[in-house]
């Protein structure tokens, strides 16, 4: 094997990542949330963070529909359940005269979400 394609071969791995993530857009779209930003962090433990606001409300049956329909897709039901739960937290979780402004996602081994307020 040459070194060319061992040293390419990671970024092969993260560029199909990516493909995968940026295919999904539309789904987060018709759930209510629009992409803002993405990061990927790169090392050991490669992440992707992508950070989303709110663009508008769908209905609980709506958002039910979505998650079945993509329960067999890892990364698009874990993303759209993980924006879901994290709309209901900003919902009730109140900071001050704070308004919920967008939320961060960081997909790798420990997923995790990031709720900010502004």
């Amino acid at each position: 094997m040459s070194t060319e394609s061992s040293s390419s071969h990671p970024h092969t791995a993260t560029q199909r990542a990516l493909d995968e993530f940026h295919k999904l857009l539309p789904l987060f779209e018709e759930a209510g949330y629009k992409l803002e930003t993405l990061a990927l962090d790169l090392g050991v433990a490669p992440k992707l963070v992508p950070r989303f606001a709110r663009i508008g409300d769908v209905s609980p049956e709506r958002q039910a529909e979505l998650l079945e329909a993509h329960r067999h897709h890892r990364l698009a039901h874990g993303i759209l359940k993980g924006l879901l739960h994290a709309n209901e937290a900003q919902r009730v979780l109140k900071v001050g005269s704070l308004s919920p402004s967008v939320m961060e996602i960081s997909i790798g081994i420990l997923p995790k979400v990031r709720l900010i307020w502004s």
